[in-house]
């Protein structure tokens, strides 16, 4: 949340963490890649109709975000898109989000490789989990990682899986 959006000024609590964003991104020079993985807005907010947000206007949402991403000096901007409960998918407001910062690469999944690495990443925002039984019983993460494993030859051999959380 910038300091002030509109007519919207920022609570202590989001200045505070205002004041940290700032700091890292004069800090932080020389980024190849920023990697903004999904939920860049609060979007709708279905479960509490609102009204705990901020912003409530959604193009509003997207536009104070770009704000903030703009004072990051980076080379790529990837962007993947998050959680439908709070994007929805039409307008998806994640894809919004990446035309407006001009990310080079949206999806709700992206293999990429660094320009100075020899491997290859996968993001994806959310980390699928199933109520049926499975073979390997294990954490949600765990299991990302042994599918990325046993269709490496199909895909790529990832050295890099990156999932924000479970749903």
């Amino acid at each position: 949340m910038p300091k002030q959006y509109g007519e919207v000024l920022a609570n202590p609590i989001q200045r505070e963490i205002l004041k940290k964003w700032d700091e890292m991104c004069k800090r932080e020079r020389e980024i190849d890649y920023l990697i903004v993985n999904g939920d860049a807005v609060d979007g709708t907010s279905p479960a509490e109709e609102g009204k705990y947000q901020s912003i409530s206007d959604t193009d509003e949402q997207v536009n104070a975000a770009a704000e903030l991403v703009s004072n990051i000096n980076c080379d790529k901007i990837l962007v993947t898109y998050g959680s439908k409960y709070h994007t929805k998918e039409n307008p998806n407001l994640d894809e919004a989000f990446a035309k407006e910062v001009g990310a080079s690469k949206h999806d709700y999944e992206i293999s990429f490789q660094p320009k100075t690495l020899d491997d290859v990443f996968h993001l994806a925002h959310n980390i699928g989990i199933s109520f049926s039984s499975w073979v390997y019983r294990t954490t949600p993460i765990a299991k990302e990682l042994v599918a990325a494993l046993l269709n490496e030859k199909e895909l790529h051999s990832y050295k890099c899986v990156i999932r924000s959380h479970a749903h």
